[in-house]
């Protein structure tokens, strides 16, 4: 029985002192002092990233850095503008109304558009009736086989420049 109430007291044959069976080497009290000491320890270290980060976000670098970007997320302001290119179509009336016809669109003009920063965002095409009704009601009205490209609009826009 001596030798079991010596290794649970800590203690061996020779004098040296063992831990106790089932327990750590660590006391209580010795356990609270390093969890707050590395309590202490996570608090300075936020506190020094808190300080850093203060002192790097108030510069005046930051500030004009941080205008600048608030500038680029707003949303951008643009101009439009409208291109038309009418169809070299014959006669609404006579033999030459069911001729074919066509739109030719101005390539130099778009790319002059283009150079200026204009981008094209949308078109249309308008028709026209080459023989309508004829004047007479009785005749059928709407789109029929005789429609023809009239005009077609080409919508453009660009960026506005800042007003600073």
């Amino acid at each position: 029985m001596d030798q079991v109430d010596a290794r649970e007291q800590g203690v061996q044959a020779g004098g040296v002192s063992a831990a106790p069976v089932g327990r750590s080497s660590v006391t209580r009290t010795q356990g609270i002092v390093i969890i707050v000491l590395l309590c202490l320890l996570i608090a300075v270290a936020a506190v020094l990233a808190y300080v850093a980060a203060v002192n790097q976000f108030s510069s005046p670098k930051y500030e004009q850095k941080s205008v600048a970007v608030l500038r680029q997320m707003a949303a951008p302001k643009y101009e439009y503008k409208t291109l038309e290119f009418f169809g070299k179509s014959p006669n609404r009336e006579g033999a030459g109304a069911f001729k074919f016809s066509s739109i030719d669109v101005d390539e130099a003009q778009l790319n002059a558009m283009g150079s200026e920063g204009w981008e094209v965002v949308g078109s249309y095409l308008e028709i026209e009736t080459a023989w309508a009704n004829f004047g007479n009601s009785k005749y059928v009205t709407g789109l029929q086989p005789n429609i023809r490209p009239q005009r077609l609009v080409v919508i453009l826009q660009r960026v506005m420049p800042p007003n600073d």
